[in-house]
């Protein structure tokens, strides 16, 4: 499966095919249904906080979000998400090709499954996918970080939540 995913670089639209993110590299992914809600922000804030020991253990970190690559690069602008590929899957061909796809109806229509993944050489090695969409951590990066073999204190991960959702 080739999909062509789009993101901004210089203030240019650049088609990103699927194939070039995950061939011959790992890859740390992170869905969200959106961008600039309350808990799609705090859940890229837990991957911004973790980007650097992820990128330890993946050649990349990426979010992937049914959205246009505009407002893909303005959430992640606005929120200092530097370091994370933005992937907008603005016709949702990803989500519904993969089976990750949900419908919300009015609210939004098809969106991508809050989740988290770890892609090796294009394929998937872990895939996490929160349960009606929230954000109760099974998604989170350290969840990732636990399935790469990386162990995080537990003071870490059980306040991250309590102090992301403050924010």
């Amino acid at each position: 499966m080739d999909v062509a995913l789009h993101t901004v670089i210089n203030d240019k639209l650049v088609t990103v095919p699927i194939s070039d993110i995950f061939a011959g590299k790992k890859v740390a992914v992170v869905g969200v249904p959106g961008c600039f809600t309350k808990t799609c922000r705090k859940h890229m804030n837990n991957f911004k906080k973790h980007r650097d020991e992820l990128l330890q253990h993946v050649d990349q970190v990426v979010c992937i979000s049914v959205n246009d690559a505009y407002v893909m690069d303005a959430f992640k602008e606005s929120n200092d998400f530097d370091g994370i590929l933005m992937l907008a899957d603005g016709n949702a061909r990803f989500a519904k090709r993969t089976g990750l796809a949900m419908d919300t109806g009015a609210f939004g229509g098809v969106r991508l499954n809050r989740l988290s993944m770890i892609v090796d050489d294009g394929v998937v090695m872990s895939l996490n996918i929160e349960k009606d969409c929230a954000y109760t951590g099974e998604t989170s990066a350290e969840t990732l970080l636990g399935t790469l073999g990386v162990t995080v204190p537990s003071s870490s991960s059980s306040s991250t939540l309590a102090k992301e959702s403050e924010e």
